[in-house]
């Protein structure tokens, strides 16, 4: 069931039982910050990161059911189509040298838009600036479904913001409600 209140903690509909890894979609999670938050990340999800990218460029890893990958600083993360099905990839930020948040949430949802062909969920929680609005446009115009932080549960509401003035939130929610809502999408 959904919280009740805006002031309720986050549930997870798997809360009763473990993760079907098997049948569960892939997940891609972009925390800005040092790699000691991105660290601490994974130990919240309960040890269920597949992977935390490094900070090395040209890593390439498959996209699998139950997957959790966490995208490193300093570089950007992309989602493209190789010849046997999905990868994450990272790669350095001189090979997109317009992008000036690094990492680029933009670049980030972008490809995955464009390599899944819309069908796939993105969600833009607090932070700074303007990053994800285009790559949350993107999605929209192949398909996608989006979801953003609203402002009262936001520490910083400029990248949520950014998506709701610009049209292409399909909800805007309360931190503790998001997780249910991404739940109702994996269906």
């Amino acid at each position: 069931h959904p919280p009740d209140s805006r002031d309720a903690q986050p549930r997870s509909r798997y809360a009763a039982g473990p993760m079907d890894r098997a049948v569960s979609p892939p997940t891609a999670v972009m925390k800005k910050g040092p790699l000691s938050l991105r660290g601490q990340l994974s130990l919240v999800l309960g040890g269920l990161a597949l992977a935390i990218l490094t900070g090395v460029a040209g890593i390439v890893i498959p996209v699998l059911p139950g997957s959790i990958l966490i995208a490193p600083g300093g570089m950007h993360t992309q989602l493209v189509r190789g010849a046997g099905g999905l990868v994450v990839k990272t790669v350095p930020t001189a090979a997109y040298p317009n992008y000036v948040y690094i990492p680029s949430v933009d670049l980030m949802i972008g490809s995955m838009a464009e390599a899944s062909a819309g069908a796939m969920l993105g969600v833009v929680l607090t932070g700074m600036g303007n990053d994800g609005f285009k790559g949350m446009q993107q999605l929209k115009e192949k398909g996608g479904v989006t979801i953003v932080q609203d402002e009262a549960t936001s520490t910083i509401y400029g990248m949520p913001k950014a998506c709701v003035e610009g049209g292409v939130a399909d909800e805007v929610l309360p931190l503790g409600q998001i997780g249910y809502e991404i739940g109702k999408f994996m269906g």
